[in-house]
C-alpha cells in the first residue's frame, strides 16, 4: 500500500498552493478515473479533480462509499482521463454500461487506461485524508500520454450533457420540479448543437433520472 494518511500540515499547505486552488491556477477537470478493484477487475468512474496548468498533480475528492475511494486507499494509484466522448462520461458517472469500455495497458503501472480518451495521466497517491462524505487525495502524475488522435474543441452539447450527468448523480438531493426544468433547458442545447452521440448520452441521463424520481415518488406514495 503506497498511500499515506495526511497530516494537518499537509492539508494546510494546500491553502497556499496556487496550482491546486480554484480561482488561482487550479481548475476542476471533468473526466474518468480507472483503478483496480480488489478482485483484479477494473473500476471506471467519473471524477472531477483539481489540476493546475502543468497537470503534474491531481487533487481528487472521491466519495467515501465509492469503489474508487477503496481502491485508491488500498493501492495508491490510478489513471485519470480527459475525454470528449460524453456518452462514455455519462456511463461512468451513472454506472450504466452497454459492454465494457476498451482498455489499454500503461507500461510498468498497476492500473490500465481507457483506449478512448484524449489524454491520460497515471498517478500515484502521495497522501490520503479520509473524511465523510468525501475524502481528499493528492496524486502525483508519474506518466502521461495521448489517446485517440482526433481534434478536440468546445461544443455546447457536450458541455450540456456533462452538466446533466452531474445533476443526475445528485438526483436525491435536488427538487424534482427544478431538476426536470433544468434538464429540459439542457436538452434544448443538446438538440440544437449536438450529434447522435450527445443525444444518446442525454437519453441515458433522462432515463436514469426518470427511474430515480419514479422510485422516490413511489416510495413516498406508499
Amino acid at each position: 500500500m503506497r498511500t499515506l494518511q495526511v497530516a494537518a500540515a499537509q492539508i494546510a499547505a494546500l491553502q497556499g498552493d496556487a496550482d491546486l486552488t480554484l480561482g488561482a491556477g487550479g481548475r476542476v477537470w471533468e473526466g474518468v478515473v480507472t483503478t483496480r478493484n480488489v478482485d483484479g477487475t477494473v473500476n471506471v468512474a467519473a471524477m472531477g479533480p483539481i489540476a493546475g496548468p502543468k497537470f503534474d498533480r491531481l487533487l481528487l475528492r472521491p466519495f467515501a462509499t465509492s469503489d474508487t475511494h477503496a481502491n485508491l486507499l488500498r493501492d495508491g494509484c490510478g489513471v485519470f482521463h480527459l475525454v470528449d466522448d460524453v456518452e462514455l462520461l455519462v456511463r461512468a458517472a451513472l454506472d450504466r454500461w452497454d459492454g465494457e469500455p476498451e482498455l489499454a495497458p500503461v507500461p510498468e503501472f498497476a492500473a490500465p487506461r481507457l483506449a478512448a480518451c484524449t489524454r491520460w495521466f497515471a498517478f500515484e497517491v502521495k497522501w490520503f485524508a479520509e473524511a465523510s462524505p468525501r475524502s481528499t487525495a493528492l496524486g502525483r502524475v508519474v506518466s502521461h500520454g495521448l489517446g485517440k488522435d482526433e481534434p478536440g474543441g468546445l461544443n455546447r452539447a457536450k458541455s450540456a450533457v456533462v452538466e446533466a450527468a452531474i445533476l443526475a448523480t445528485r438526483v436525491h438531493l435536488l427538487d424534482a420540479a427544478e431538476l426536470r426544468e433544468t434538464l429540459d433547458q439542457l436538452a434544448i442545447i443538446v438538440e440544437k448543437t449536438g450529434a447522435a452521440a450527445e443525444l444518446r448520452a442525454l437519453e441515458l441521463v433522462l432515463r436514469y433520472v426518470g427511474q430515480q424520481l419514479g422510485a422516490a415518488e413511489g416510495g413516498r406514495a406508499r
